[in-house]
């Protein structure tokens, strides 16, 4: 799906909602800034409170990309230089790095970029990744999606293993469970749509587990009990009636809880202090709002002259 020239908020907004503790209310547009064409992937450093974006259909002349930086308490609206097209992002704090995930519109070119969080310098680049990120900030591993998924030593900044992907397709996301050193990859798959689980150590492949929802980039690991959260769209197309969210058992991958969120899901927020699971939809243009306790649909933020991406998490 392309994605739409459009100012970020209401991700913005549920990055806020996650970092803020407070009874569940209503969520509202409180500010919007400008950034440049099809923002997809979003991330955020709690040390300075800027959000970096994506921006994965802009491209510069000499085929290099953008990731805007935003800082919200002046307004100002900064950018980074990334080698290729940025698609996703991923901040670590600790480390004082933003790794951004990058490719050419076909994708016959990726690449990774690591920067200085707090200079935007260039660390390295290395030709891996393209799609989603996930980090295992205490093993110093970072998982990169692509046509293979490439394991990155975060000392040496070297891909030190490698996944090949499915046929003729992609690892689209990843999501860490370092306790029991699982791995969880997405396809994009519509024919034969499942969740592959791998063993981080090795990459072996643990488990496929079937779904009758297309899953991307809607998928989170719960800090708490390590639930699996993911949500697919409807392989019939839209308007996408058939697309649920699920909660898996992170031992038997079992569903536990299923919800109709029909629309073309794009990401998913955990905001904890809140009870609230946020769901992004880029075909409605809408944010689901589920409680976390019974996984319920609480509320849907509508009414969006935009497409949403995938919120922060």
């Amino acid at each position: 799906m392309r994605r739409l020239t459009v100012p970020v908020c209401i991700t913005l907004v549920l990055a806020l909602a996650v970092a803020i503790p407070g009874p569940a209310r209503a969520a509202t547009i409180s500010a919007k800034w400008p950034v440049l064409r099809a923002p997809l992937g979003l991330a955020t450093d709690p040390a300075t409170g800027k959000v970096y974006v994506s921006n994965s259909e802009t491209v510069a002349p000499d085929g290099t990309g953008r990731v805007s930086v935003v800082d919200p308490a002046t307004g100002l609206v900064a950018s980074i230089t990334t080698t290729l097209s940025a698609n996703f992002v991923l901040a670590d704090p600790s480390a004082r790095r933003l790794y951004s995930s990058n490719s050419t519109h076909s994708g016959d070119k990726v690449s990774l970029d690591v920067f200085d969080l707090d200079t935007g310098a260039m660390l390295a680049s290395l030709a891996v990744g393209g799609i989603g990120l996930a980090l295992d900030s205490a093993a110093g591993r970072l998982y990169v999606g692509g046509r293979s998924l490439a394991v990155v030593d975060t000392s040496t900044l070297t891909v030190v293993a490698t996944k090949p992907g499915p046929l003729n397709g992609a690892w689209f996301d990843v999501a860490v469970d370092p306790g029991r050193h699982h791995l969880y990859l997405t396809t994009a798959d519509e024919t034969r749509p499942v969740l592959v689980v791998a063993d981080d150590r090795d990459l072996s492949t643990l488990a496929e587990v079937p779904f009758a929802t297309a899953l991307r980039f809607a998928l989170a690991v719960d800090p708490t009990d390590q639930r699996i959260y993911i949500a697919g769209s409807d392989p019939k197309g839209p308007p996408f009636p058939g697309s649920a969210f699920y909660v898996l058992d992170p031992d038997t991958f079992a569903t536990l809880h299923a919800t109709s969120v029909p629309g073309f899901p794009m990401g998913l927020a955990l905001a904890p202090a809140r009870h609230r699971i946020y769901v992004t939809d880029g075909s409605g243009w809408r944010v689901y709002a589920l409680d976390d306790t019974t996984f319920d649909v609480a509320e849907t933020i509508g009414g969006l002259n935009f497409e949403p991406g995938p919120p922060l998490f």
